[in-house]
């Protein structure tokens, strides 16, 4: 055997180049492609996760917009029989406005406000505290994106805060902690505390 390989020098090289190249060409399929593939698999199980709370999503919303064309058509009827529908608009908005009053005024002899719920692209202002909370966005993943201004402190971003989490702001005024409560993803949501 030894014979063969001394005389046959550029076939014994050759056989020992193919077979090294087809135990490295063998290595690199299972170990980076397999790698690839897997990846691929959970990256389309992630959009398929994300698709699902999209859907979710939407036929939530899909409701609520029924019930609101049906209260809209509620609305319109009464308006139609109505001679005069302004006096009874008119009553409901000051209702509203005087109910809005007396719960801010309540809410700021407290030191702690509880329960405050944002929505997405809204913002909860308190003159008194000099504090404006905005929620950019809610993620699928339950995180939320804030923009905090408080005093001179003003449009700090906090990105992808969840529930549990508490912020720490500081300014002139004093210190402030802000706990988020819960995060509602399908109604883009969160409901917050405020500490001193």
């Amino acid at each position: 055997m030894a014979n063969w390989f001394e005389n046959n020098a550029t076939k014994s090289i050759i056989t020992y180049s193919v077979l090294l190249i087809a135990a490295t060409w063998a290595f690199y399929k299972f170990t980076f492609e397999e790698s690839k593939i897997d990846n691929y698999k959970s990256q389309i199980e992630t959009k398929q996760a994300t698709i699902s709370q999209y859907q979710s999503r939407i036929e939530y919303l899909e409701e609520e917009n029924l019930k609101f064309k049906s209260e809209l058509k509620d609305f319109e009827d009464w308006n139609s029989k109505s001679e005069n529908p302004t006096l009874f608009y008119k009553s409901q908005y000051e209702k509203t406005i005087l109910s809005r009053k007396d719960s801010t005024y309540n809410l700021k002899k407290i030191s702690s406000l509880k329960n405050i719920l944002i929505n997405k692209n809204e913002s909860y202002i308190n003159k008194e505290l000099d504090l404006i909370i905005g929620l950019t966005d809610v993620s699928v993943n339950y995180g939320s994106v804030l923009n905090i201004s408080y005093g001179n402190n003003i449009n700090n971003n906090y990105e992808n805060k969840k529930v549990g989490e508490t912020l720490l702001i500081k300014s002139e005024k004093g210190q402030l902690k802000i706990t988020i409560n819960k995060v509602n993803y399908i109604n883009s949501i969160i409901e917050i505390s405020i500490h001193k």
